[in-house]
């Protein structure tokens, strides 16, 4: 009994000397390495952007990477999540786009999808519209795809028949669901350069190509007068160098992106150029999951940050 009172009162000393014992070795171990900073994890809870709740309009979110260029002949599928609050929804979701190039957008809570490409000299715009208006208050999926197949057997709803034979042709899906098609001159965009970035333009310094827009237009906007802030939320952006078919965008469009996949709804897809889950929650660099680029936002004349636009996100599943 005199043993047990003698430890009992030695017992605070002892978780003393412990502590101090934990504190060296941290020292020890951390000792010649530069300060100790939180990392912010990439996948914290469903989160997204709400692009009319950030600190300032005009907000962009770049993915720099040098595998999803659109080259002359290729295929693209261009996705997101977006959500439409009170007001009527307008502006860029993603965009790809000076010269030439690839946009996903909303006009007068319509999305529409289009590419640009050089016509005779002069950059051109080819707009396939959804003719479907989005609600307010809810998520809706939007996918737009530029494909070199003919549909004239397939999608009965389509503006004209030329089009749905057209190899390539623009095709937009609204909710899974193909909704409408349209031309494209019968042409893919021309192989895009690392010129086309002027001075004080997004993506300056570097390939034009290599840059992705979220919430603003790249580069120039759209020949419909659209302005190039959006005002409401996106989520879940992902960028294909292929076209994805019906089947695998209704297959994988309720739910994130499996890592260490390679199939229709994999991160290792070798299609997958881009992929953005805005899960973090906080901060302006959010991860992107493809490990073919970097989430970085710059911020010329009138793109500011949008640290305080952070929401809940579209209502999908969870995979890792």
């Amino acid at each position: 009994m005199k043993s047990f009172c003698n430890i009992k009162q030695k017992l605070p000393l002892l978780l003393l000397i412990g502590i101090l014992i934990l504190c060296v070795a941290f020292i020890l171990i951390n000792c010649g390495r530069g300060p100790q900073s939180k990392i912010d994890d990439p996948d914290a809870a469903q989160f997204a952007i709400d692009f009319s709740d950030t600190t300032e309009r005009g907000s962009a979110v770049f993915v720099v990477s040098n595998d999803f260029l659109l080259r002359q002949g290729s295929e693209v599928t261009i996705e997101a999540w977006i959500k439409r609050n009170t007001d009527a929804l307008e502006g860029a979701v993603i965009s790809r786009h000076s010269l030439e190039g690839a946009m996903m957008w909303v006009k007068a809570n319509e999305p529409r999808f289009g590419i640009r490409r050089l016509v005779a000299g002069t950059s051109t715009d080819f707009i396939v519209d959804s003719n479907v208006e989005v609600s307010a208050n809810s998520w809706h999926h939007v996918a737009g795809v530029l494909i070199n197949a003919d549909h004239s057997s397939v999608h009965a709803a389509c503006e004209g028949t030329d089009a749905r034979a057209e190899t390539p042709h623009l095709d937009i899906y609204v909710d899974g669901v193909y909704r409408n098609c349209a031309s494209t001159g019968s042409r893919f965009l021309s192989q895009l350069n690392c010129t086309d970035a002027g001075a004080g333009e997004l993506g300056a310094g570097n390939c034009a190509g290599d840059t992705l827009g979220v919430g603003a237009f790249y580069g120039t906007g759209i020949s419909d007068g659209t302005s190039a802030s959006f005002n409401g939320a996106i989520d879940e952006v992902r960028y294909w160098t292929a076209a994805r078919t019906e089947a695998q965008i209704q297959a994988c469009m309720n739910q994130e992106l499996v890592s260490f996949d390679s199939g229709d709804c994999g991160i290792n897809n070798s299609a997958l150029g881009a992929y953005m889950r805005f899960n973090e929650g906080r901060g302006s660099a959010p991860n992107e999951w493809t490990g073919l680029g970097s989430g970085t936002k710059e911020s010329p004349a009138g793109i500011i940050g949008w640290e305080s636009g952070w929401v809940s996100g579209a209502p999908i599943t969870r995979r890792d």
